[in-house]
């Protein structure tokens, strides 16, 4: 686990893609089985944590709303992974997903 988090911090810190560095996340994932306990698709791939409230965008990409809000905010107006451009700004909740993480986190 220690070597998964050094590697993970490493390519976070030098790695400026987002999209790149949600492909290395879903690597590691594979690389070290331990740190598949939390399913790759609960992490939101702007901050790479586990999603609390998780929203589609327009790319198909699941997304935290706050970090894609955001995102957004900035200025973007394409997808954080693809770069291409969004069709439209708008999101759709995914209360399934929600409930999901929601269920994995309780003891």
């Amino acid at each position: 686990v220690c070597v998964c988090v050094c590697v993970f911090v490493c390519v976070c810190v030098c790695t400026e893609s987002l999209g790149e560095r949600y492909l290395i996340l879903c690597s590691l994932t594979e690389l070290f089985p331990e740190s598949r306990e939390v399913p790759h698709r609960f992490y939101c791939p702007i901050t790479l944590e586990i999603m609390e409230d998780p929203v589609q965008a327009s790319d198909g990409i699941m997304y935290e709303r706050s970090a894609f809000a955001k995102w957004l905010a900035t200025g973007n107006s394409t997808s954080p992974i693809t770069n291409l451009p969004l069709k439209t700004l708008d999101v759709v909740a995914n209360p399934e997903l929600q409930k999901l993480i929601r269920s994995h986190k309780r003891p």
